[in-house]
């Protein structure tokens, strides 16, 4: 099963768009500013049903309409048809086999859609939400109760923080901790078990794209668990920290992967380019987990490889890319000459390659 048809209306400068994708790579080439990244933009907007630009999905939409559609179906023999329209206000409508849905996760369990651009190295150097995020991915596509426990959980902070600001003693948000606490240990028994399996596979791929570095990888529950106190007691114990800072400082929004080299943060260790090469070792490692391990196909968007990777760098990351059976492809380049992608004809990997020309697609 792969993405075999994607129609895309009014997504940036791509007004129209019908295209017919490979099974397994597809390239689109064009200048900055052509509208390629805006097709790796659809194609995420019909798999998660926001962009991976910008929050705001007035900016998303072609300046001259009030809306944008994208339309995807898949190979048989799920043949399965998904679709998304979003407008200015916000507003959505999506339809899955012809079915209203009323939900954006609703797409998610369909399509899973990884995705790496120029900035992902921010996945190493800001701070420890992405990487929540990029855990949460994989939990959410094999933990089938996550996403009902985060939202409670969730739930759950935003009363107690409210409640932090008008408590005068622990027991006015004692009410609170039992579930609090029940719901943030549900998170980390979730989060631990998955980063156990994303970790094995970490290991391995980093191990080809870094062999000269020893990565330490931890999982951070956002609370101490070596101490001998449970949970609910340290929620106890930091009432006039939380109380004095107006927020919960400890649980489950909490929680990060610590990666380190030496007891040091890799960012204070790696070039820019190693950074990168590490950034996409988790995102393989994640396609890796879902589509071998959980036996998930999934889509993987590639913007402008070449970027800060030198030639061997390119080729190494497209082997492992190409080690990948149910993993498909979509890559941006402004050209293939000087990139690896030129050698595309010399593999036995079957590939479509697309140009992009001011929001024109044309199949080459």
């Amino acid at each position: 099963m792969y993405l075999e048809k994607l129609q895309v209306r009014n997504v940036r400068a791509i007004k129209q768009a019908d295209l017919r994708l490979s099974s397994r790579v597809n390239v689109f080439t064009g200048i900055n500013g052509s509208g390629k990244t805006s097709l790796l933009e659809a194609i995420y907007l019909l798999g998660v049903g926001r962009s991976f630009r910008s929050n705001q999905i007035k900016s998303v939409i072609n300046d001259q309409v009030k809306d944008l559609s994208v339309f995807g179906k898949l190979s048989e023999p799920a043949s399965d048809s998904l679709g998304i329209s979003r407008d200015r206000q916000g507003k959505f409508k999506v339809r899955i086999n012809n079915q209203d849905q009323n939900k954006l996760s609703s797409l998610a369990h369909y399509l899973p859609v990884l995705v790496i651009t120029p900035d992902s190295y921010k996945l190493l150097t800001s701070g420890p939400q992405y990487r929540r995020q990029f855990l949460d991915l994989s939990v959410f596509h094999v933990e089938h109760g996550f996403s009902s426990v985060w939202q409670r959980y969730n739930k759950v902070l935003k009363q107690r923080n409210a409640q932090l600001k008008r408590a005068s003693s622990y027991k006015d948000i004692a009410i609170w901790d039992k579930d609090f606490a029940l719901l943030a240990e549900t998170l980390n028994t979730q989060r631990n078990r998955e980063f156990f399996h994303l970790k094995s596979h970490l290991e391995d791929i980093q191990g080809i794209f870094l062999p000269q570095y020893r990565v330490q990888y931890r999982y951070y529950s956002g609370w101490d668990l070596t101490s001998n106190k449970a949970f609910s007691e340290q929620l106890k114990l930091s009432f006039e920290m939380d109380k004095r800072y107006g927020y919960s400082t400890l649980g489950a929004h909490k929680a990060d992967i610590k990666l380190t080299i030496d007891s040091l943060p890799v960012q204070d260790v790696l070039s820019r380019g190693e950074q990168k090469m590490l950034v996409n070792a988790m995102h393989l490692a994640q396609a890796k987990r879902l589509s071998e391990d959980m036996r998930k196909f999934c889509l993987l968007l590639v913007d402008d490889l070449p970027s800060e990777l030198d030639i061997n760098k390119q080729r190494i990351l497209l082997n492992e890319l190409f080690s990948f059976s149910k993993v498909q492809l979509f890559i941006t380049a402004i050209s293939t000459i000087d990139t690896s992608l030129h050698e595309l004809d010399k593999k036995e990997v079957v590939t479509s390659m697309f140009h992009v020309e001011q929001g024109s697609v044309s199949q080459l």
